[in-house]
C-alpha cells in the first residue's frame, strides 16, 4: 500500500547535534537518504493538491524519524505577530520609524513622536538605546528639517547631503565596546526620522528591491533578524525558510551563541529544537545574501515535554519555571468558588513567609492551610511601592496611569471598573473591614459596598483580632441571605506602628528593646533610622519588631479560617491573600518604610491562595506535594482583579489590563509572561530570574533575583541579552500602558489586536 508523506523534514534538528563536530552533515545526509527512499515509494500514489508550505502545522514525522515530536497546539509564540519586536540588520541595525518597530528602543517617558508616516516627527528629545556587538561603528541617520544628535557627550549637527526620501547624515563612532549605545535626538526646530541604521564601516546594505515583495506570512529581506525571547522547557521553533542559505541561532542568558540549523531554503519545514533550559534568549535567524524568507515562524513547545521543573524555596525567580502545571495529582478542571475574602496584608514582604522563601519567620496557620491544598506564587509584583496607586490596581485590574491613582494625593478615575461595584450589580455581598483608610477612602464613593468598616474608627484599635470578627459578621448576614460573598480585608500588621506581641517578638530578638526605638515603631522612628541609621542591635531590634507583626497576623488568619469553618463555608471560599506592597528594612542606603524605590523589598510581595477550588485533593484524599503547590511564574497584583471575577464565574471587564491567573492554575502553560510596576517617573519589568528597575531618573539596573534576591549587583554591563529584552518589554509598557489591555496578551507577546501586533512592522 502506497503511503502519502508530509513536507514536515525528517526528524528535529538538534541543537546538540550542531554542537558535535559533524554531526550535524550525517543527519542531515541520513534525512536526505530517508527522504529520496520516500520520495521512491511514493511514485505512483495520489498527490496531494495542496503545495507543500501549506502542510498542517503539527503534522508527523515521515516514517524512520525516529523520536521525532511536534510542536504543541498552545501556547505558541508568533513571530509575524511579534515582527514589530525583530530587529532587523540589514547593513547594520536598521531602525526605520514608519511603523511602531522603533519603540523597543525607545524609553522616553513621555511620548514625543508624531503619527506614523515615511518621516516620523519629532516633538520633543528622544533617548534611543540600540544594541551593538562591539568595534568599529557607523551611524547613519535619514531624516528631513534640523536637529542635533548626541552620543557619549558629543554633539553631531544633523545638517549633511541631500538623499532620496530627504537628508543624510554619516556619522563615524569609532570603536565602541559590546552593549547599548545611547543616543539623544533634538530637534532644532522642525525635525523628522526615517531611519537609523548602526553598522561597521565596511558593512554592505542588502539589494534593495524594486517593490516590496516580501511575502505576507514570512520575515524577510535582511542579512540578520533578531528577537529577544522568554523560553520555557522545551522549545522549538517550527519554520519554513525559502531561498538561498540561511542559519537558525540562538544566544542565551551567558551570550553564547548556538547554531541550531544551517542549510539552503528549501521550502521544507523545519522543525528545530532550541535544547537550552527555560530562560530570557535571542533567537537569530541569519541569510548572508538577504535572500531567505522565514515563513511562518512559530516558536512552542514540544508536544511530548514533561512539565516543567520547579523552582526551590528562596529562589523567587527560578529559572526552570515559567509555566508549568499547579499539581498533577489535583484536578484543576474547573476552579469557581461560591464566596471570595481577598485579603490584602499592608506592607507584608514576600520574604517573610516561608511558602516563598527561607525565613525565620513563623507563620504555622499559613503554612497548615497550604499543607490542606494552597497555592503560593512566588514571583507576584506590586504594581507600585505605595498604597493608593497599589490598592487601586488589585481592585480595578488597571495601571496607576489608567485608574488615575498615580500617588499618594490623586483620587479614583470616573469610571474606573471597581471589583466590588461591578460584583454589588450581579447580587453579591459586597463587604470591607480595613485600617488603611488613607487608600481605601479613595474607593468608597465608587465601591459599592453593602458594608464599610474602619476599626480604628470605631475605637476598636488597630488590632487584626476585630478586623477578622467583623468580616465573619459579615460573612454570617450574607449566608443567611443566601447571598454569594465578597469580602475584602485590610489588616494593618505589619504596617507602622510594629508593636512589641509577648512571647512572639522575643523569638527574633531576644532584647532589651531599648530607645531610640523600645516596643513600639512609629513612621518618626523610621525617618531617623533612614536619616541617622542605627546601631546593629537597634536594626535586629527593628526587625524583631516587623516580624513580630508578621507572625502575630498568623494568629488572625487561623482565626479567620476557624470562623468560615463554623459557618460552613470554607469549601465554598476561597480566600486570596496579598499585600500593597514591602517595605524598607535599611536596604540601600539605610531606607526604610516604602514609596522610595521599586526593588525587590517594596514591590515583591506574596500572592497565596486557600480554600476552595484550591484545597482540591486526589482520589486518595493527598493534598498535592509541596512543591507542586509553589509557583514561580512571574504574575502581579494587576493580574488580581480578573482572577476574583473568573473565580466567581461573572465575565471579564474589557477595560481591566490584567490577566487572570485561573489558566495558569488549571496547569495551561503562560509565556512569555512579563509584569510591570511603575510610580511616578520610576519603572520596572521582570521575566523569568530578571528584574530590570529604572529609578526616578531614568537610570536602569538590571537584577538577577535567584542569585541576588537583595538586588545588591548590577548586571546591566554582562547580561546583555536578558537586558535587551526586558528594555524592549519596558519600551513597549513606557509606549502603551494607558491603551493596553489584558486580552492582549504579555508585553512580550502581541496578540493580532494589539496596538503593535497583527499588522505590525515588516
Amino acid at each position: 500500500m502506497c503511503r502519502r508523506e508530509t513536507s514536515v523534514e525528517l526528524g528535529i534538528e538538534r541543537a546538540s547535534a550542531r554542537r558535535a563536530g559533524g554531526a550535524w552533515l550525517r543527519v542531515a545526509l541520513a534525512a536526505a537518504v530517508l527522504a529520496l527512499a520516500a520520495a521512491v515509494l511514493a511514485v505512483g500514489c495520489e498527490r496531494s493538491p495542496e503545495p507543500a508550505d501549506q502542510a498542517e502545522p503539527d503534522a508527523p514525522a515521515a516514517p524512520g524519524a525516529g523520536a521525532a515530536r511536534a510542536l504543541a497546539a498552545a501556547p505558541s509564540y508568533d513571530l509575524l505577530a511579534n515582527r514589530a519586536r525583530v530587529r532587523v540588520h540589514q547593513a547594520g541595525l536598521t531602525v526605520r520609524f514608519s511603523d511602531d518597530s522603533f519603540r523597543i528602543y525607545d524609553l522616553a517617558l513621555r511620548d514625543v513622536w508624531g503619527p506614523a508616516g515615511e518621516l516620523r516627527r519629532l516633538t520633543g528629545k528622544a533617548r534611543l538605546r540600540l544594541p551593538w556587538r562591539g568595534g568599529a561603528a557607523v551611524l547613519t541617520v535619514r531624516f528631513a528639517g534640523k536637529g542635533q544628535l548626541v552620543l557619549a557627550g558629543k554633539r553631531h549637527e544633523l545638517r549633511a547631503r541631500k538623499a532620496a526620501g530627504g537628508e543624510l547624515a554619516v556619522i563615524s563612532l569609532g570603536d565602541k565596546a559590546a552593549g547599548e549605545l545611547e543616543l539623544l535626538l533634538e530637534p532644532n526646530g522642525k525635525l523628522a526620522v526615517a531611519s537609523l541604521e548602526l553598522a561597521a564601516p565596511d558593512a554592505a546594505p542588502c539589494p534593495q528591491p524594486a517593490a516590496d515583495t516580501r511575502p505576507a506570512d514570512a520575515l524577510a529581506g535582511a542579512r540578520l533578524l533578531e528577537i529577544s525571547l522568554e523560553l520555557p522547557a522545551a522549545a522549538a521553533l517550527r519554520v519554513t525558510p525559502r531561498g538561498g542559505q540561511g542559519a537558525v541561532a540562538v544566544r542565551g542568558e551567558d551570550g553564547r551563541r548556538i547554531e541550531l540549523w544551517r542549510g539552503r531554503g528549501d521550502g521544507q519545514v523545519k522543525l528545530i529544537e532550541l535544547g537550552l533550559a527555560p530562560q530570557l534568549a535571542t533567537l537569530e535567524l541569519e541569510s548572508p545574501a538577504c535572500d531567505v524568507a522565514w515563513q511562518a515562524p512559530r516558536l512552542g513547545v514540544l508536544a511530548s515535554s514533561s512539565p516543567e521543573p520547579r523552582g526551590t524555596r528562596g529562589t523567587p525567580g527560578a529559572p526552570a519555571a515559567s509555566s508549568a502545571p499547579v499539581a498533577s495529582s489535583a484536578p484543576r478542571a474547573s476552579l469557581a468558588a461560591r464566596h471570595v475574602v481577598l485579603i490584602v496584608v499592608d506592607t507584608l514582604r514576600a520574604d517573610r513567609l516561608s511558602a516563598i522563601a527561607d525565613t525565620r519567620v513563623r507563620t504555622p496557620r499559613l503554612s497548615a492551610a497550604l499543607d490542606k491544598g494552597g497555592l503560593a506564587f512566588a514571583r507576584n509584583l506590586a504594581v507600585a511601592p505605595s498604597s493608593p496607586p497599589s490598592h487601586a490596581t488589585i481592585h480595578t485590574g488597571q495601571l496607576p496611569r489608567v485608574h488615575g491613582a498615580v500617588g499618594d494625593t490623586a483620587g479614583l478615575a470616573p469610571g474606573a471598573p471597581l471589583l466590588s461595584a461591578l460584583l454589588a450589580e450581579r447580587g453579591f455581598f459586597t463587604g470591607y473591614v480595613g485600617n488603611n483608610d488613607f487608600a481605601m477612602g479613595r474607593l468608597a464613593k465608587a465601591a459599592r459596598w453593602r458594608e464599610a468598616h474602619t476599626p480604628v474608627f470605631e475605637n476598636q484599635g488597630i488590632d487584626c483580632a476585630p478586623l477578622v470578627a467583623r468580616a465573619l459578621t459579615m460573612m454570617e448576614r450574607a449566608v443567611a441571605a443566601k447571598e454569594r460573598a465578597f469580602l475584602t480585608l485590610l489588616p494593618i500588621e505589619p504596617h507602622v506602628p510594629y508593636r512589641f506581641h509577648e512571647d512572639l517578638t522575643e523569638r527574633y530578638f531576644a532584647g532589651p528593646y531599648a530607645p531610640p526605638l523600645g516596643k513600639r515603631v512609629t513612621s518618626a522612628h523610621l525617618s531617623r533610622a533612614r536619616s541617622r541609621g542605627l546601631s546593629d542591635a537597634g536594626w535586629q531590634q527593628l526587625r524583631a519588631l516587623y516580624d513580630g507583626e508578621v507572625t502575630y497576623f498568623d494568629g488572625c488568619f487561623g482565626a479567620l479560617e476557624d470562623g468560615l469553618a463554623r459557618l460552613g463555608v470554607a469549601k465554598d471560599t476561597a480566600i486570596i491573600l496579598t499585600s500593597d506592597h514591602g517595605e524598607g528594612m535599611g536596604e540601600r542606603g539605610n531606607n526604610t518604610g516604602h514609596a522610595y524605590s521599586l526593588n525587590h523589598e517594596l514591590v515583591w510581595v506574596p500572592l497565596l491562595v486557600f480554600g476552595g477550588p484550591f484545597a482540591a485533593t486526589d482520589a486518595a484524599g493527598r493534598a498535592a506535594p509541596a512543591a507542586l503547590r509553589r509557583h514561580v511564574s512571574a504574575t502581579s497584583n494587576l493580574d488580581l482583579a480578573p482572577t476574583v471575577l473568573e473565580l466567581l464565574g461573572v465575565a471579564p471587564d474589557p477595560r481591566m489590563q490584567g490577566q487572570s491567573l485561573l489558566p495558569l492554575l488549571r496547569g495551561q502553560r503562560q509565556w512569555p509572561r512579563a509584569v510591570v510596576a511603575e510610580y511616578g517617573k520610576a519603572y520596572s519589568v521582570s521575566a523569568g530570574r530578571w528584574h530590570y528597575v529604572a529609578d526616578y531618573e531614568g537610570r536602569g539596573k538590571l537584577y538577577d533575583v535567584v542569585a541576588d534576591p537583595a538586588q545588591l549587583r548590577d548586571r546591566s554591563a554582562d547580561a546583555l541579552v536578558p537586558l535587551r529584552y526586558l528594555r524592549e518589554a519596558a519600551a513597549i509598557f513606557l509606549s502603551q500602558r494607558t491603551r493596553w489591555r489584558g486580552t492582549w496578551g504579555s508585553w512580550t507577546d502581541f496578540s493580532a489586536d494589539n496596538p503593535l501586533g497583527g499588522a505590525g512592522a515588516r
